[in-house]
């Protein structure tokens, strides 16, 4: 993807999803990693005012997380670099988040992204002080497609609903995902454009983490771009459609007895359609607890759906609540 395409497509998404109202400034969630060193060159440069978007007050802020030593230490001086070259003003964050989990009883992930949010809302509002005339702030984050199929693939391993389905919202409230329908190789090739430097985050090759395995092992072997398009298709599809349950669809299976009981929540003919972008890749067999139309069955532990695996062998997996 040509640069030029490549602005045009980011363009495209801001409009589409009504992402910036006018009078209104963008703060960057800037990590330092591809995705959002892509994120931050494109909003700077669509910022000075580009074909329909007005100029636009850009901003960005860093969040070092307490936990990879000198690799973060690095990573926020690289940020701060980056801004400092560019004229962005940059504002940063030092956190004790392991500390913070133990304290609360949460996970690393949970408390980081608590507080990461937590600091966008902040700096936001310093900027609204500062600059009475805004409407208000925008925080933009890096997600894109490929991370959204992650998210997805997650969910349906996990064991999801409807809501699970939808996938990365491209807004929620004033969070907005300008590169959400680009994949993670339009983002590598913008870089590799540019010349752009980025830093890499050691733990995002830690297989030991299910949505990096996902992401490592799954997706790449198994789910190939063309899949991962229509992938992401059905899910904005159920995305923007009304929540319905799977009652009276008829590859909704129930055990003998199990009148009233909840229907799988994975069943119904939305959903149907978001399975089959996966099932028969190498993805449906990493995750063959992916089909809700398996045959259940009950077992002394209660509904169980069962899962044959290669070679015979079958698994009774309980059934999502």
């Amino acid at each position: 993807m040509q640069h030029s395409e490549f602005l045009s497509h980011v363009i495209f998404t801001l409009e589409r999803y009504e992402m910036l109202p006018a009078k209104t400034a963008v703060l960057v969630g800037f990590s330092g990693g591809a995705d959002s060193v892509t994120l931050l060159s494109v909003l700077d440069e669509l910022s000075k005012g580009v074909g329909d978007v007005p100029p636009f007050p850009l901003y960005a802020c860093h969040v070092h997380h307490g936990i990879r030593g000198a690799e973060a230490d690095r990573d926020e001086q690289f940020c701060r670099t980056f801004c400092e070259e560019r004229g962005i003003p940059f504002t940063a964050l030092h956190a004790d988040v392991p500390k913070l989990a133990s304290a609360r009883g949460e996970s690393l992930e949970t408390c980081g992204r608590k507080v990461r949010y937590g600091f966008f809302e902040e700096v936001s509002d310093r900027i609204l002080r500062q600059h009475p005339d805004l409407s208000g702030v925008r925080v933009a984050t890096a997600h894109t497609a490929s991370d959204n199929a992650e998210t997805v693939l997650f969910h349906l391993a996990r064991g999801t609903g409807l809501a699970g389905l939808t996938g990365i919202p491209p807004v929620r409230g004033s969070i907005i995902r300008p590169l959400i329908d680009l994949g993670r190789e339009d983002i590598e090739a913008y870089c590799a454009d540019l010349g752009l430097s980025y830093m890499t985050d050691s733990t995002n090759d830690d297989v030991s983490y299910a949505r990096n395995r996902i992401r490592h092992e799954v997706l790449p072997n198994g789910c190939h771009t063309a899949a991962r398009r229509g992938l992401l298709r059905r899910v904005r599809q159920t995305a923007s459609e009304p929540q319905q349950t799977g009652r009276g669809h008829p590859r909704c299976l129930r055990p003998s007895g199990s009148a009233g009981r909840r229907p799988h929540p994975l069943a119904g003919p939305r959903h149907e359609g978001i399975l089959r972008s996966v099932r028969g890749t190498a993805a449906s067999r990493r995750l063959p607890h992916l089909d809700p139309c398996r045959r259940e069955v009950q077992t002394d532990a209660g509904p169980r759906r069962r899962v044959r695996h290669s070679g015979g062998r079958q698994t009774a997996l309980p059934l999502a609540e």
